[in-house]
């Protein structure tokens, strides 16, 4: 059986696409696909950077540099922000793909199509983030969409905010997807599946915030 991945239907009908992808033995056209996955990252990581995103450092260094070194500063910005374009998505199709290879007999290029799956919801999240910060003002740690904003309301700690903050609904589903086709092709149990899921998203989760602390205190 012949699988191709076609990204919009495995997000409409998870369950329908995974069972068809365990029962493959040719995975049709996946580099077209890992391809556009990776120019769409890197397109959106540049137009964030375009909308000064990120930008708190250099814009605080306007009048202390010249004009050429401003502008220089601002081109290595760029620069930075299309790697992490090429960083995230090969985080999340190869390391994450890794990771559940690793504890699971579940084959490498199956768990691939699986998180392009998680991949598409999380650039998505990362088009709506952007909207918020332009339009709203809105940091990540306060869109209505995570856990961050309940924090806050709380008074939690800083470094709390920041970590509620990246649980998101794009997060849950992500995560739910990822269950659904851990389940269907490693055959786990639940709680195994659960465990992995989970154990990796937190220990990311916890890195993002405690990367993230020093700057919320600019927030605050």
């Amino acid at each position: 059986m012949v699988y191709q991945l076609r990204f919009f239907k495995g997000l409409r009908h998870p369950n329908d696409q995974f069972h068809q992808l365990e029962k493959a033995e040719t995975i049709y056209d996946l580099r077209l696909r890992f391809f556009l996955l990776f120019a769409a990252s890197v397109l959106i990581f540049a137009v964030i950077s375009m909308f000064g995103l990120g930008t708190n450092e250099i814009s605080g260094e306007v009048n202390i540099l010249t004009n050429s070194q401003f502008e220089w500063e601002k081109f290595l910005f760029l620069l930075g922000r299309i790697l992490l374009g090429f960083i995230f998505p090969a985080l999340y199709l190869y390391l994450m793909s890794l990771w559940f290879w690793i504890w699971t007999d579940a084959d490498y290029r199956k768990l691939m199509v699986v998180h392009s799956f998680v991949l598409m919801i999380l650039l998505t999240e990362q088009v709506i983030h952007t909207i918020f910060v332009v339009w709203l003002g809105l940091g990540w740690f306060s869109s209505p969409l995570s856990l961050g904003v309940i924090a806050q309301s709380l008074d939690f700690p800083k470094w709390l905010i920041a970590f509620l903050g990246c649980i998101t609904v794009f997060k849950i589903w992500a995560l739910t997807l990822q269950y659904i086709g851990i389940r269907k092709l490693a055959r786990t149990n639940r709680a195994v599946t659960i465990l992995l899921v989970l154990s990796i998203h937190l220990i990311y989760w916890a890195i993002a915030a405690t990367l993230a602390f020093f700057e919320l205190k600019t927030f605050f």
